[in-house]
């Protein structure tokens, strides 16, 4: 299934609310994890530790702290229609081994792996406030590493290298190997470019 996330934002916005429209509500928000009120018939979701709101069946997202831009208007409903409902499964895929990831990778890692070395491989102390600030969990990987529920059954892994005199600083992300049952590869390179951004933002 392809989800049109390259270029044209309102086509996967559309496509998304398409198929938000057609399913229950409340057994999306059962899989997800996210919450619905069938009186006000909305859904209230954790995204990146922030609380947003998806109205069904329009798939209008607004949130009461943060400003929603067009990734994530794609993410959010492809995420409640598509959810599967698995438990994370404590393994991690790099982005080169998700279906389809390694004629990506090249972008995602412009987009989202490298301007998290630039932005925190010299200021680690910042990166773990806003890891922490994001409901991150330390894990031993890198020389800081957290994992991060990007959403409520999405963990995402992240590490950031120090640089020094001799080598770069370096950094990377991670995702658990049932991500693919939530969102197609496409979804997870934009949800991976958001956690990144969300990341570098709160740390100005």
């Amino acid at each position: 299934m392809s989800e049109q996330v390259y270029g044209n934002y309102e086509s996967g916005y559309q496509h998304a609310v398409e198929l938000l429209a057609t399913g229950d509500p409340e057994l999306m928000a059962d899989c997800s994890g996210a919450t619905y009120d069938a009186g006000k018939q909305l859904f209230t979701i954790r995204y990146c530790n922030r609380i947003y709101h998806v109205s069904y069946p329009d798939g209008k997202i607004t949130s009461p702290t943060e400003e929603v831009n067009k990734a994530d208007m794609q993410i959010l409903p492809y995420y409640l229609a598509q959810a599967s409902g698995l438990p994370p499964r404590g393994k991690w895929l790099s982005f080169m081994q998700l279906p389809g990831g390694p004629h990506h990778y090249a972008l995602f890692k412009l987009e989202a792996i490298n301007p998290l070395a630039e932005r925190f491989g010299n200021d680690l102390a910042s990166f773990i406030k806003i890891a922490e600030d994001m409901g991150g969990e330390p894990i031993d990987t890198g020389d800081v590493g957290y994992v991060i529920k990007a959403l409520p059954k999405i963990p995402l892994g992240v590490a950031v290298w120090q640089g020094d005199d001799e080598f770069p600083a370096t950094a990377n992300i991670v995702f658990d190997a049932s991500a693919p049952t939530y969102l197609s590869t496409d979804t997870l390179y934009l949800l991976g470019i958001q956690l990144s951004m969300k990341l570098r933002q709160r740390a100005a």
